[in-house]
């Protein structure tokens, strides 16, 4: 038989432990998280911050390039690679980094100096871009991509040959130029699922003042993909003509909840045009199990 005083304490240790059940916590780099397993837990790459100096580059003088990459997931994310574009068609990136690994709620700044844009251009749009290769499986597949609207201005010396005097539809034929854009995009079914195949209708117009050609256009499945889903070549494509581009693609090999799919006018960047900065066309869409 129990004691009056071990009845006491028995009856105390019965309430603490009815009061007080044990939780699952687990220790995080930003403090403590109740019940949320390790498998439910993904990084998310985006890019926090750019700068370019000066902020309008003149052709053929550097660049600095100041970037921001943030991780605002739950997990580690890396290896991953980070690539900085000086116009969004062009082949080969400005400048890349290599970064073995990113904590959750952690952050680098990226530098880099650019030796100089190869042309002038009105518009143009620059791109960086976190995890170029896909490496990283993040909650997020969507906002990995940063883009900006510029100009490069001519050199300062009137090297380029000053400004043209004409104007208008007289316009001299060196004033002329090409201006491809993507003027439909079209997935049959809208919403795909993995593993099944997707049709592909793209539309490509030429709102420009002259002949634009040759060019390649392609199709992504996501825009971090490493390789198009389709391609095409093109020979030429007249001032104010345009084509229609189908194809099928064998299927995504995952589903996401959210993706933006990519396609692009002149990814070589073979064709000088008045504006190009409006080559790209993304949707977001989602991807069934």
């Amino acid at each position: 038989m129990f004691s009056k005083s071990n009845n006491s304490m028995l009856a105390a240790l019965i309430i603490c432990s009815l009061s007080f059940p044990v939780l699952g916590f687990e220790t995080e780099g930003d403090g403590l998280r109740r019940g949320e397993g390790t498998s439910n837990r993904k990084p998310d790459l985006y890019i926090s911050e750019f700068k370019m100096t000066p902020s309008t580059p003149v052709k053929g003088e550097p660049v600095k390039i100041r970037i921001g990459v943030y991780n605002k997931g739950t997990a580690q994310a890396g290896p991953f690679q980070v690539k900085w574009w000086p116009g969004e068609n062009y082949s080969s990136p400005g400048c890349s980094w290599n970064l073995n690994k990113m904590n959750a709620r952690g952050g680098r700044i990226l530098k880099c100096t650019y030796s100089g844009y190869p042309s002038w251009y009105a518009n143009i749009n620059t791109k960086v871009t976190a995890d170029t290769a896909n490496q990283v499986a993040e909650s997020d597949e969507g906002n990995n991509t940063f883009k900006k609207r510029i100009s490069v201005s001519r050199p300062a010396s009137g090297s380029e040959g000053g400004a043209s005097s004409s104007t208008g539809s007289g316009a001299d034929s060196s004033d002329r130029k090409p201006d491809l854009y993507i003027s439909e995009f079209k997935m049959t079914p809208s919403t795909p699922v993995k593993g099944e195949p997707v049709k592909i209708r793209i539309g490509v117009y030429n709102k420009g003042t002259a002949q634009a050609g040759p060019f390649k256009v392609k199709w992504w499945p996501g825009e971090n993909y490493s390789s198009p889903g389709c391609s095409w070549n093109l020979n030429k494509m007249n001032a104010r003509g345009g084509r229609i581009l189908k194809c099928t693609y064998s299927g995504y090999p995952s589903w996401y909840a959210n993706i933006n799919t990519k396609v692009t006018a002149d990814t070589a960047n073979q064709v000088t045009e008045s504006d190009e900065g409006n080559n790209t066309f993304k949707k977001r869409i989602s991807v069934s199990r």
